[in-house]
């Protein structure tokens, strides 16, 4: 049940992650033509990035067995918004989230919560190197590590309360995916023992 899930997911996530190549796109246009001021360095760490995980998927997906195809794909979609998330010019906020909600598509409460870890860790390493160019950092004289202290608080606050609701509402799909299983199976046996009985009968 689940494996034939995670097969199904990982199409769609393979399908999406090429979909999230035009706003990656975008964005790296609208830095080139001044729109946005990234620098080109950062705009081509973006683009190479992207690219990486819009296109390897789709090569992967044939090799690769699904459980490790799934944790490819979560790990580079993590690593993305974390790349994103260090420049002052990109708001990332409660997209950091994004890999956990992701990662609920499997049916998998577990999975939720490796998400959530890795991604929690790829948020802080973010907000480091982001605190670094704040306005607070720049305009009003305090420290790094005071506006990085503030962030992480404020971000961690969030990111608990949204993992605590997903996590949830994942063990009970779970759990009602599996009593619909066993519902089906139960009538699939009931079926095939009458279709016996009957049979016998004539």
């Amino acid at each position: 049940m689940l494996e034939k899930n995670m097969k199904q997911v990982n199409q769609l996530m393979t399908r999406i992650y090429r979909l999230c190549t035009v706003a990656i796109l975008a964005l790296v246009v609208c830095s080139w033509t001044g729109i946005f001021e990234f620098g080109q360095e950062y705009t081509m760490i973006i683009l190479i990035a992207e690219l990486i995980i819009a296109v390897t998927p789709g090569i992967l997906i044939r090799f690769l067995p699904d459980r490790l195809l799934r944790d490819y794909m979560l790990f580079m979609a993590a690593v993305l918004i974390g790349i994103l998330g260090t420049n002052n010019h990109i708001g990332v906020y409660i997209t950091y989230v994004l890999v956990p909600i992701l990662g609920c598509l499997y049916f998998e409460p577990e999975l939720v919560i490796k998400t959530g870890i890795f991604s929690y860790l790829v948020m802080v390493a973010a907000v480091y190197i982001n605190s670094a160019g704040t306005y607070d950092v720049l305009y009003l004289g305090r420290s790094r590590n005071q506006m990085f202290v503030a962030y992480t608080l404020g971000f961690t606050i969030e990111y608990v309360i949204v993992m605590a609701v997903l996590y949830d509402l994942v063990k009970r799909a779970k759990k009602m995916m599996e009593e619909r299983y066993s519902a089906e199976e139960e009538n699939r046996m009931k079926t095939d023992m009458w279709k016996m009985i009957t049979g016998s009968s004539i």
